[in-house]
């Protein structure tokens, strides 16, 4: 049995694949790992380059893109390591993390997923906890200017030195980030799990095309007694969302609202997702009136932008109010 499985799915991000690879094989040392790449139909991929990387790179084909979930767990699938780590491709590993998560796995045998700390390009703090799903909290962050949705070091400190009640609602989350803290969620983009934690708990929810599967993954967990930590220890460099901001400007939002709505069905009540679609849907009307009745005072290149973003609010109304709509794969079909 391996040490751990690293799992990586590429989409249309090939680069991005190459370098994550690399910081792994130049930061694994004293570990057994395997590599398992998944290329969930890119347009160009080039898989025998990426082989030749390393003799512990095994890589797989989709024909299609069939979501991120579903990529994840043809990977698991075929791993064997005692740990397996799901890491987004636009990652870069940084020295002792492997070590470090599972250092600390092997003398915590309770923690199911551990987290790691995540941070921008430049080395600044980006959340790597979240809390999870709430109608309200959604209903809510739809509502605040987006000033305080963006996590910057200089709003960091203007919410928590003035704003601190909109931490526990999870604005931004703006916990201390060098606590080792078990928490309700760590980000996707690395997810060091337990292999023994995760034969009991089942793979990743492939109703969840792209976005949400983790705190289904983490709320699963936490129902059957184990624990999510946040390990600050085991750092990395996350880009953020590369795929979706390169392929889907737009229905990255369209998914966003897609993926909770799901994630409501399947853990709360029917007044829970009722009131969801009913919010989310009402706000957007309200938010695209404003947006027509504005319109004419922008330029035209700021004109542009708010017609994409108008057309997004549009298309995410729609997929709420029709049943239809949400069993089609949203990022690559138009409605």
């Amino acid at each position: 049995m391996k040490d751990v499985s690293i799992i990586i799915v590429n989409y249309n991000t090939y680069k991005y694949t190459i370098n994550c690879i690399k910081s792994i094989i130049e930061n694994s040392y004293g570990l057994d790992i395997e590599i398992i790449v998944i290329d969930n139909g890119s347009r160009e991929f080039n898989l025998e380059e990426i082989k030749k990387m390393s003799k512990m790179i095994f890589v797989t084909r989709n024909d299609n893109n069939e979501g991120f979930s579903s990529a994840n767990n043809k990977g698991i699938q075929l791993s064997t390591g005692k740990y397996i780590l799901l890491l987004n491709n636009d990652t870069i590993i940084l020295p002792n993390t492997l070590q470090l998560a599972k250092s600390y796995m092997d003398q915590n045998p309770l923690v199911g997923i551990l987290g790691c700390k995540l941070l921008n390009p430049d080395y600044t703090l980006q959340p790597s906890i979240v809390n999870y799903p709430r109608v309200f909290n959604d209903l809510l962050k739809l509502c605040i200017p987006e000033f305080f949705r963006k996590n910057t070091p200089k709003k960091r400190a203007f919410i928590s030195n003035h704003l601190k009640p909109l931490t526990k609602i999870g604005l931004g989350l703006f916990y201390n980030a060098n606590d080792i803290t078990y928490v309700e969620i760590v980000v996707g983009a690395f997810m060091f799990t337990r292999r023994e934690a995760l034969n009991e708990i089942g793979l990743l929810d492939e109703g969840f095309f792209f976005m949400v599967e983790e705190a289904d993954w983490c709320y699963r967990f936490m129902k059957n007694g184990w624990k999510i930590c946040y390990f600050p220890a085991a750092k990395i460099i996350h880009y953020g969302g590369a795929a979706l901001n390169q392929e889907f400007p737009g229905k990255y939002f369209v998914q966003m609202y897609k993926s909770r709505l799901y994630y409501y069905q399947k853990h709360l009540s029917k007044a829970n997702s009722y009131l969801f679609i009913f919010g989310v849907s009402t706000i957007l009307f309200i938010k695209v009136l404003l947006m027509i009745a504005i319109l004419p005072v922008f330029d035209d290149q700021k004109k542009k932008k708010q017609i994409s973003k108008l057309n997004t609010y549009k298309r995410t109304i729609k997929m709420l109010i029709k049943p239809s709509i949400r069993k089609m794969n949203v990022l690559e079909n138009d409605f």
